[in-house]
């Protein structure tokens, strides 16, 4: 089996979320190191900003990055032109785990999301800060397979 994590959420910085993700990320490799896991991210900068978290080596682990906008590929996916899972299908993917509030919407992987302290503290009053704080962790949590909830 071979599952996607998405780690962009932890590419902004420091912050609770990152800290999640890179502690879930060095278990996962540890416990089951047969499996699969495929670290996805898609933005628009340079490559570096992976160098910013703490990724697991080993053979079963692969990076998968495309420079290509995370907020055309969010809008994109839910409009059902579905870019990332056109990406995933490519390296195998079977399962997908959104660690940071969002996934895709896909038809053929299987998604779980982890939620996180959603639309505390964040200003939606924009168009983007609407779509990717509040309309994105319902959506997500509303076709995931299952929801891990990890704060209140």
């Amino acid at each position: 089996m071979i599952t996607a994590y998405d780690i962009s959420a932890a590419l902004d910085g420091d912050s609770g979320v990152k800290v999640y993700i890179e502690n879930i990320l060095a278990a996962i490799a540890k416990a089951a190191p047969e499996r699969g896991m495929v670290i996805y991210s898609s933005f628009w900068n340079e490559p570096r900003r992976l160098s910013q978290i703490k990724i697991p080596t080993g053979p079963n682990v692969s990076v998968l990055y495309k420079r290509f906008p995370q907020r055309l590929s969010l809008f994109l996916d839910e409009l059902g032109i579905s870019v990332t899972e056109k990406w995933l299908l490519a390296e195998g993917v079977d399962l997908f785990h959104g660690l940071g509030n969002t996934v895709p919407a896909l038809k053929a992987i299987p998604p779980v999301v982890t939620i996180h302290h959603v639309g505390m503290g964040y200003d939606i009053s924009g168009g983007w800060q609407r779509f990717y704080f509040d309309y994105l962790p319902r959506r997500s949590g509303a076709r995931a397979q299952a929801v891990i909830a990890v704060s209140r």
